[in-house]
């Protein structure tokens, strides 16, 4: 015959084996989802990524038209005044801008571009 006084003494110890199993994975996923947040990089304002798209005037344009294209620096050059003009700064000072975002490699990425150009002369 079983004791019951042990029988549930053991189920006690498993109800806290699986409590435990169960922290454990929730906190894991917890830190694995914080981690993936920490490394994805900001997201812009829906609106922005719709004028650039869009060939609104203040923001550099790639041929292919995505928001997220390559251009090369050439492609850039020949927007420079434009794009300076419908915001009211000097070419300059533009020009001085993507010279500084010209790394390593041909292209230069029309969203990172765009996105230095609204942190440095903000749309009004």
């Amino acid at each position: 015959m079983t004791d019951p006084y042990r029988d549930e003494q053991l189920r006690s110890v498993w109800r806290l084996v699986v409590l435990v199993i169960l922290a454990s994975g929730t906190t894991f996923l917890l830190h694995e989802m914080s981690a993936r947040q920490a490394e994805a990089p900001p997201r812009l304002p829906e609106s922005a990524d719709t004028n650039w798209a869009a060939g609104d005037s203040r923001y550099f344009q790639a041929r292919s038209g995505g928001a997220s294209a390559t251009v090369l620096p050439e492609e850039v050059a020949g927007q420079i005044k434009r794009v300076a003009a419908a915001r009211g700064i000097p070419a300059d000072s533009v020009r001085q801008m993507v010279n500084a975002l010209i790394v390593n490699g041909p292209g230069l990425d029309i969203r990172a571009l765009n996105q230095a150009l609204d942190s440095r002369w903000p749309n009004k």
